[in-house]
């Protein structure tokens, strides 16, 4: 019965952790999932959003997005100016065993000696062996960013609200 339980268990953790969207948070490693912020000057930083195989390009540039409204806000800004960005992929080739059959089929021998010849049937497996190849991009989002106070210039395409944006990308990873 205990057995049965925890098995039940784990696989209800397992089938969660693949159907959950996965976490906006800080990336714990330099190559792994999240963002991460560093500063460049007083008011400039650059901050980039690492996806992994489930996320789109745009979807990472969103991410990497908010963080730069975040940023913005947690230094006193109201705005923020993208100066330069960059969306880069590394691309994850994985092999697994697709498909395995063994059949079996008669393999005929002939054994001659001073007698003579004698023929005799044996049965052989043989394996056929299907491997799928699954090709997968990680995306990678880099924003170098300006943080400004006061109002936002009308105009600029480059230019964006911290409170507006932040509030509006992140109802998209609810």
């Amino acid at each position: 019965m205990k057995y049965s339980l925890i098995l039940a268990l784990c696989g209800l953790m397992i089938t969660t952790a693949c159907a959950s969207s996965p976490d906006y948070r800080p990336a714990l490693t330099d190559d792994g999932q999240g963002y991460s912020s560093q500063v460049i000057e007083a008011n400039r930083y650059r901050v980039t959003y690492r996806g992994d195989t489930a996320q789109t390009s745009a979807e990472v540039q969103n991410m990497a997005l908010l963080r730069a409204a975040e940023v913005t806000m947690e230094h006193g800004g109201d705005w923020f100016e993208i100066v330069g960005d960059e969306t880069s992929g590394d691309v994850k080739t994985q092999q697994r065993l697709a498909d395995q059959d063994i059949t079996t089929r008669p393999e005929l021998r002939r054994d001659c000696g001073l007698l003579g010849c004698t023929t005799r049937g044996y049965p052989v497996d043989v394996r056929r062996s299907d491997i799928e190849t699954e090709t997968r991009v990680i995306y990678s989002h880099t924003l170098e960013m300006v943080i400004h106070q006061g109002p936002k210039p009308q105009g600029n395409s480059r230019a964006y609200d911290a409170v507006e944006t932040a509030a509006n990308l992140r109802t998209t990873i609810d």
